[in-house]
C-alpha cells in the first residue's frame, strides 16, 4: 500500500473530480511522488507494493519513467565506527542458514535489509518477512536487477551502508566480480580477495592446499579408467558458465556410465569414497588472526550427500586437528566465515571439502552456546566485541524435518554417518523438538513444507 494514505486520497479524489485522464494526472503530479522518501518502493515495485480500487491508476503510474531516486549516501554511524550500519540479506538460497542468521539479528538489536527473490523465497512465510525491502525482478543474478534492488533496499531502511550476508557460493562469487560497483552502493563483502576464495572453495584446489600441508585427503584417482568404487566424481570449480556443479556419488559401473553420458568428464576428478562419521568443523577468522570456533557431527544427510538432516554439536574443535586447519587457513591469509567437512575419528580425519561461506545447520552452533554468529556480526558491523573468547559448549541438535521428508516421499534413503549407525525413535524425537523450523517466527514455514511434501508427492513431482 501507499505509505501515506492521504496521498492516495488526494490522488483518486482528484481523478474522480475531474476527470481527467489518470496518466496526465499522474504527470502533473509525479513531483508529489518524487517527494515521497519511500518512492522507490512505492512507485518503482508497484506490483507488489501497491493496492488500488481500480488497474487504470496502477497501469498509468507504471507507464511513467522511473526517476532517479535519492538514497542515503555511504556513511558511517560515527567517526569511531568502522563498520556497517546493517546488514543486507538475499535471499532464495540456502534458507535454513538465512533463517537462523536473522534470528541471531534480531536478538542482538541488529538492523538488517533482505532482498527476496520472489513469490517463492520461503523468507516470505516467516516473521523476517517484515524485513524485505527490495525485490528481485530477475531470476538469475543479474547486476542491473541486483544493483536496482540494492538502492531499492537503501531507500526503504535508511540504512547509509550494508555489510552483505555471505549466503550462498553462486552469489558470492557474483558479487566478488562486482566488488569496486559495490563499494559505490555503499555496501562491503566480508570475504577474501577473489582468488584465495577460489582457491579455498573449489574441491580440487583445496585438495592439494592440503595435501601439500601434510593433512590427509581422499585417494585420487588419475583417470575414470582405474577407478574403484563406491568413488565420488567432484567438479574442479563450483561454477560454470552460471552452472553450479555438484559432487555425484558413484557406487556401481552401470552408475559411471550414466554419469559419463550426462556430464562433461573435462570438468570433474574422480576421489576414493570416504566411509565412517562425518563432523563440520567451523571458524570465524578474524583479520587479526584470532578466531571463535566450533564443530558438529553430522548424524543423518539428505541422499548422494546433499543437505544435513540431523546433526549434533561436538568438540572436534578443541582437538589438535582444528589448529591445523587454522594453520592453513591463516597461510592463506584467509579471515571470514568457513565450513571444513571432515570424515573420521581417533584423530585421523580426512579433508572432504569446504566452504567459505554460511552453512546450512548454522542454527546448531548458537542452540549449542557458540558465540561464532555473534562475534562476526559484531565484528562487520563495528561493534564493541566483548567475551567472544572460548564457551562452554552445551549439549544441542539440529533437525530439519522438512528435508526429511522431501528424500523420504521420493523414496531416497536417508545417509546415516557412519552408514553403520543405529537410529533410535528417541534421537528422532529428540531431533524434531529442535527442527530449525517448529519455532514461533517460522511455524507457518514448518507447515508449508509438510503440506508442499505430501502435495507433490500426490501430484507425483517426487
Amino acid at each position: 500500500m501507499f505509505a501515506s494514505a492521504s496521498l492516495f486520497e488526494v490522488c483518486t479524489s482528484k481523478i474522480c473530480r475531474a476527470g481527467q485522464p489518470v496518466a496526465a494526472f499522474a504527470r502533473q503530479n509525479l513531483d508529489v511522488w518524487r517527494a515521497n522518501p519511500r518512492f522507490p518502493a512505492v512507485v518503482r515495485n508497484l506490483q507488489v507494493t501497491v493496492i488500488t480500487p481500480t488497474d487504470q491508476l496502477k497501469t498509468a503510474l507504471l507507464a511513467l519513467p522511473a526517476p532517479q531516486p535519492s538514497y542515503p549516501s555511504p556513511r558511517l554511524v560515527n567517526p569511531g565506527h568502522r563498520g556497517a550500519e546493517a546488514f543486507l540479506i538475499f535471499g532464495g538460497t540456502n534458507p535454513r542458514a538465512i533463517v537462523a542468521f536473522c534470528r541471531e539479528l534480531e536478538r542482538l538489536g541488529r538492523r538488517f535489509s533482505i532482498i527476496s527473490r520472489g513469490v517463492d523465497d520461503t523468507l516470505q512465510k516467516t516473521r523476517f518477512k517484515s524485513h524485505i525491502h527490495a525485490t528481485r525482478q530477475v531470476d538469475e543474478l543479474n547486476w542491473t536487477d541486483v544493483s536496482r534492488a540494492i538502492i531499492q533496499a537503501r531507500a526503504h531502511s535508511g540504512a547509509g551502508s550494508y555489510c552483505i550476508c555471505p549466503s550462498s557460493e553462486a552469489l558470492n562469487r557474483f558479487l566478488l566480480d562486482h566488488r569496486t560497483a559495490l563499494t559505490g552502493l555503499g555496501c562491503t563483502l566480508p570475504l577474501v580477495d577473489t582468488q584465495t576464495y577460489r582457491r579455498i572453495s573449489n574441491k580440487y584446489s583445496f585438495h592439494s592446499i592440503c595435501e601439500s600441508r601434510g593433512l590427509i585427503v581422499p585417494h585420487l584417482y588419475g583417470s575414470v579408467d582405474n577407478i574403484e568404487f563406491p568413488c565420488v566424481a567432484k567438479p574442479y570449480r563450483n561454477l560454470v558458465g552460471g552452472r553450479i556443479l555438484y559432487p555425484v556419488i558413484l557406487r556401481s559401473d552401470a552408475e559411471l556410465q550414466q554419469f559419463l553420458l550426462r556430464h562433461n568428464t573435462r570438468e570433474y576428478f574422480y576421489q576414493a569414497y570416504v566411509p565412517g562419521p562425518s563432523h563440520y568443523l567451523l571458524f570465524y577468522i578474524r583479520r587479526d588472526g584470532s578466531d571463535v570456533r566450533f564443530s558438529q557431527e553430522n548424524l543423518l544427510q539428505q541422499a548422494e550427500g546433499k543437505s544435513i538432516i540431523l546433526a549434533r554439536s561436538a568438540n572436534l574443535h578443541q582437538a589438535p586437528i582444528a589448529e591445523s586447519y587454522k594453520s592453513v587457513l591463516l597461510g592463506l591469509e584467509f579471515h571470514g566465515l568457513i565450513m571444513i567437512e571432515l570424515k573420521g575419528s581417533g584423530g585421523q580425519f580426512t579433508m572432504i571439502e569446504a566452504n567459505p561461506r554460511l552453512w546450512g545447520p548454522l542454527q546448531l552452533s548458537m542452540d549449542g552456546g557458540s558465540n561464532l554468529v555473534r562475534a562476526f556480526i559484531q565484528d562487520q558491523l563495528g561493534a564493541p566485541v566483548t567475551g567472544m573468547g572460548a564457551t562452554d559448549i552445551r549439549s544441542a541438535r539440529y533437525f530439519w524435518l522438512g528435508g526429511a521428508l522431501q528424500n523420504l516421499l521420493a523414496h531416497h534413503t536417508l545417509q546415516k554417518h557412519p552408514a553403520n549407525r543405529r537410529l533410535r525413535f528417541a534421537d528422532i524425537a529428540r531431533g524434531v523438538c529442535s527442527d530449525i523450523y517448529l519455532r514461533p517466527d517460522t511455524a507457518r514455514l514448518f507447515l508449508h513444507e509438510i503440506i508442499h511434501a505430501f502435495t507433490m508427492r500426490r501430484r507425483g513431482e517426487i
